[in-house]
């Protein structure tokens, strides 16, 4: 999604201390697409393939951050992924940033990071919060920025780790291989598979085996992450340093509202406060305590009463407020009427067209603090969370524009920011269809083997898709001993989902991720 921003990233990169300058020319990192690239039986094709692939570009660059100078190279490309027998099966697009100098790889993290949806590119996290470049959002992300435009992110992670953005099959650039059923990687094991095999080429093809390695995942990316972490150690003998979790998504039942599972309706009371606080729908004498005290008296109260409530279904009860109708609506910013009518139990959908419904608006569902028309939900395209769209378009215009004029990567593909027919087709059950997703024994099982992994979550108050402590909970059921426990750290933002849209939350978000990649946590 880029329009008439040429002249403007131009006049952004350089003023004093923002630049960045080209050094050099393009080189290539692959032959022409259609050459044959011979391959022995039980190999993947660490390299790249297709006729309809553009050539894999790398080019270098230096951008200021605080003064100081830092150079990195960088390589968009991709990498093809191949069955047992070496024939590719599908083409993964990734992007990659190397500090220059380099060092020993043994040296150098290396951290691959993946976006959610599923159907998501990694465009957010890429322009969003990690990459050297960031976009420019409105209103710490709560309004849509005057113009699309990118600046010198100065909070990227690059000085402490090289990155690999990779978009996973029918996002981005990626694309199944020609006559191969793209159906197949759209199930959580197809995934974790056809991932795991671009990690192994990927370390083959750039010679990355001895780095300290690294697994980041935004949302459905966690889900990806977390089984990764396993597979990676099971299937490849592949031992992973630490897996970084951003608005995590590893228990399916806790963010579930479905009929007879209460469960996700107690987890995200908190989040509702934090909401009501937020836009001031709470008493005075909660909204003057401020955020983190508000939410914890809400998870006290909801881990004591509200629960046992709850669990107990429609059963009388002889205790005060028996309904519980005027202490949810304390804690929520909702009537108590309508609490009543939904038997105490308010969806996410439900709180955020409520909160705020006298002023004729709705709240976000991603970002709770983003406010959006109430007309939106009643569009004939069906209803679209205003927090997904306000960060989506600027990145959208910008990845579109960047990859072409900045990284020289000019496919003749369309790239997929979001692909709702991945979405749309996912299958979340490869077996019966019982059940619900669930991460946690993946992550317990690759910690209790390797006792070196670490685990890093982040979330944030406002995210009413994750609700922080539906994250918290799933977490807590890691099991397995002090040790284990141990090597896990979870930190709570003043921000929604996406944390870093709000710049005070990126910076403690890099300084909490270089902390951890460091082992300072």
């Amino acid at each position: 999604m880029g329009h008439g921003v040429l002249k403007t990233l131009k006049r952004l990169r350089y003023t004093a201390m923002r630049i960045t300058v080209f050094m050099g020319v393009v080189s290539l990192c692959a032959e022409s697409a259609e050459q044959k690239i011979p391959a022995e039986p039980g190999t993947l094709l660490p390299t790249v393939l297709g006729p309809v692939d553009t050539l894999c570009r790398v080019t270098h660059h230096r951008i200021i951050i605080d003064g100081k100078e830092l150079r990195y190279t960088a390589t968009a490309g991709r990498l093809a992924v191949g069955d047992t027998a070496g024939h590719p099966t599908a083409f993964i697009f990734f992007t990659s940033y190397e500090r220059e100098p380099g060092g020993a790889p043994d040296n150098r993290p290396i951290t691959f990071a993946f976006n959610g949806g599923p159907g998501a590119s990694s465009m957010w996290l890429h322009l969003g919060a990690a990459g050297p470049w960031r976009a420019l959002f409105g209103g710490d992300g709560t309004e849509l920025p005057a113009i699309d435009s990118l600046v010198v992110n100065n909070r990227t992670w690059l000085p402490f780790t090289d990155l690999v953005f990779v978009d996973p099959v029918g996002t981005g650039y990626s694309r199944a291989a020609p006559g191969d059923d793209p159906d197949k990687f759209f199930t959580v094991n197809g995934d974790v598979r056809i991932m795991a095999q671009f990690l192994q080429n990927y370390l083959s093809r750039y010679e990355r085996w001895p780095s300290p390695k690294f697994i980041a995942g935004e949302s459905y990316g966690a889900t990806r992450a977390a089984g990764l972490s396993e597979y990676l150690q099971s299937a490849m003998n592949m031992a992973i340093d630490g897996v970084i979790l951003i608005s995590s998504a590893l228990d399916f039942q806790t963010i579930s509202f479905e009929p007879g599972n209460d469960l996700a309706y107690v987890l995200a009371l908190p989040s509702y406060t934090a909401a009501a606080w937020y836009h001031k729908r709470l008493r005075p004498d909660f909204q003057e305590i401020g955020l983190e005290q508000c939410v914890s008296a809400a998870e006290q109260w909801t881990l004591k009463s509200y629960l046992p409530r709850l669990f107990r279904g429609t059963a009388p009860t002889q205790q005060p407020d028996s309904g519980g109708f005027d202490s949810l609506a304390v804690f929520s910013g909702l009537s108590p009427l309508y609490i009543r009518e939904r038997e105490q139990r308010v969806d996410a959908f439900g709180f955020a067209s409520h909160l705020i419904a006298d002023q004729l608006a709705m709240v976000g569902i991603l970002d709770s603090r983003i406010v959006t028309g109430a007309t939106s939900r009643g569009s004939r395209y069906g209803y679209t969370d205003p927090s997904l769209f306000i960060p989506a378009g600027p990145l959208t215009a910008l990845i579109n524009d960047y990859l072409r004029k900045d990284l020289a990567y000019a496919s003749p593909l369309e790239y997929v920011a979001f692909s709702n027919e991945v979405n749309r087709k996912w299958r979340w059950s490869e077996s019966s269809g019982q059940g619900y997703v669930n991460m946690i024994p993946s992550l317990r099982n690759a910690m209790s083997i390797n006792g070196r992994l670490r685990l890093f979550a982040a979330m944030g108050y406002f995210d009413l898709a994750t609700p922080y402590l539906s994250q918290r909970y799933a977490l807590e059921h890691i099991g397995g001993d002090s040790a284990v426990r141990s090597r896990i750290t979870s930190v709570c933002y003043p921000a929604g989902h996406q944390i870093y849209t709000h710049i005070p939350s990126l910076d403690r978000l890099t300084a909490d991720v270089e902390a951890f990649v460091a082992h300072k946590q």
